[in-house]
């Protein structure tokens, strides 16, 4: 049993509950549940077919692509959590800082089986961090569209000083 398996199974059915209990509709939880589950079904029919034994598991050559997969649902979670937090407004702080902390997590859990399980070297993360994630994040910036006639976007306040600090605030 990995970490993963046990970070898994312990933190999505308490987080699930907390998400169902408390903001269902918050839009990140609406992406996430599209490409968890668009990953899940691609997933779930390669352990089908492996069932059927050595005559169609020769076939299966593609299972390391489903972890790239996961990896990249991961990235654009992390992408757009990190691009949209800023806007979400009348959510609890706490509730936000923990579903946005989620994606980083997953995606160092994921990347460490991905290291273990296909011998791939540490150079393959600075690549996917420094060609893919790090622009992404650091280029990209969401436009203040009321503020500004012209789209020219201004620079990102502090995250923190966008929500308050207690419900009194």
């Amino acid at each position: 049993i990995t970490v993963l398996h046990l970070y898994h199974h312990f933190s999505v059915p308490v987080l699930g509950w907390i998400v169902v209990k408390v903001e269902p509709l918050v839009p990140a939880i609406l992406l996430f549940c599209t490409l968890n589950t668009t990953v899940h079904v691609i997933m779930y029919s390669y352990y089908a077919l492996a069932a059927f034994g050595p005559t169609v598991q020769k076939y299966l050559w593609w299972k390391r692509y489903i972890t790239q997969i996961q990896l990249i649902q991961f990235i654009i979670l992390l992408v757009y959590c990190s691009l949209t937090l800023p806007f979400y407004r009348g959510y609890r702080p706490v509730y936000l800082w923990l579903g946005g902390s989620q994606p980083p997590i997953f995606l160092a859990l994921f990347l460490n089986f991905y290291f273990r399980s296909y011998n791939k070297s540490r150079t393959f993360l600075i690549q996917i961090l420094f060609k893919y994630l790090l622009p992404c994040i650091f280029i990209t910036r969401p436009l203040d569209i009321e503020s500004d006639a012209n789209l020219v976007s201004e620079p990102l306040p502090p995250l923190l000083s966008d929500f308050p600090l207690s419900e009194k605030d």
